[in-house]
Protein backbone atom coordinates (compact mmCIF):
# COMPACT_ATOMS: atom_id res chain seq x y z
CA UNK A 1 0.00 0.00 0.00
CA UNK A 2 1.32 3.44 -0.96
CA UNK A 3 0.42 6.73 0.70
CA UNK A 4 0.52 10.30 -0.54
CA UNK A 5 1.92 12.27 2.38
CA UNK A 6 2.14 15.99 3.11
CA UNK A 7 4.85 17.56 5.24
CA UNK A 8 3.55 19.97 7.89
CA UNK A 9 5.77 22.29 9.90
CA UNK A 10 5.99 21.36 13.58
CA UNK A 11 7.79 23.46 16.18
CA UNK A 12 8.93 21.45 19.19
CA UNK A 13 8.13 23.19 22.46
CA UNK A 14 10.78 22.92 25.15
CA UNK A 15 9.07 23.59 28.51
CA UNK A 16 12.23 24.25 30.52
CA UNK A 17 13.68 27.01 28.36
CA UNK A 18 10.55 28.10 26.51
CA UNK A 19 12.75 28.00 23.43
CA UNK A 20 11.04 27.17 20.15
CA UNK A 21 14.03 26.99 17.86
CA UNK A 22 13.74 23.28 17.04
CA UNK A 23 11.67 23.15 13.85
CA UNK A 24 10.84 19.88 12.17
CA UNK A 25 7.97 18.43 10.15
CA UNK A 26 5.25 15.88 10.66
CA UNK A 27 3.71 13.58 8.11
CA UNK A 28 0.00 13.71 7.25
CA UNK A 29 -1.42 11.00 5.02
CA UNK A 30 -3.61 12.51 2.31
CA UNK A 31 -4.67 9.42 0.36
CA UNK A 32 -3.77 5.76 -0.18
CA UNK A 33 -3.50 3.56 -3.26
CA UNK A 34 -2.43 0.00 -4.08
CA UNK A 35 -0.11 1.20 -6.86
CA UNK A 36 2.40 4.04 -6.79
CA UNK A 37 1.96 5.53 -10.29
CA UNK A 38 -1.34 7.46 -9.72
CA UNK A 39 0.15 9.14 -6.64
CA UNK A 40 3.30 10.13 -8.57
CA UNK A 41 1.07 11.60 -11.30
CA UNK A 42 -0.82 13.65 -8.70
CA UNK A 43 2.44 15.13 -7.45
CA UNK A 44 3.62 15.84 -11.01
CA UNK A 45 0.43 17.86 -11.70
CA UNK A 46 0.97 20.13 -8.69
CA UNK A 47 2.77 23.47 -8.91
CA UNK A 48 6.49 23.23 -7.99
CA UNK A 49 5.92 25.10 -4.71
CA UNK A 50 3.49 22.38 -3.57
CA UNK A 51 5.55 19.47 -4.95
CA UNK A 52 8.18 20.19 -2.29
CA UNK A 53 5.66 19.40 0.47
CA UNK A 54 4.35 16.08 -0.89
CA UNK A 55 5.95 12.65 -1.26
CA UNK A 56 4.95 9.00 -1.65
CA UNK A 57 5.75 6.45 1.04
CA UNK A 58 4.89 2.80 1.46
CA UNK A 59 5.64 -0.54 -0.14
CA UNK A 60 3.97 -2.94 -2.58
CA UNK A 61 1.43 -5.21 -0.91
CA UNK A 62 3.30 -8.34 -1.99
CA UNK A 63 6.31 -7.18 0.08
CA UNK A 64 5.08 -7.54 3.66
CA UNK A 65 7.63 -5.83 6.00
CA UNK A 66 6.41 -8.02 8.89
CA UNK A 67 7.41 -11.21 7.14
CA UNK A 68 4.97 -14.10 6.72
CA UNK A 69 2.89 -13.19 9.80
CA UNK A 70 -0.72 -12.31 9.14
CA UNK A 71 -2.00 -8.93 10.28
CA UNK A 72 -5.17 -10.42 11.78
CA UNK A 73 -3.52 -11.60 15.01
Amino acid sequence: MFFLCRKELYIVKEPLTKNRTCQTWRERQVCACRVREPLDEMIAQMPPSQQERYYVSGYPEDENPLGSESSSQ
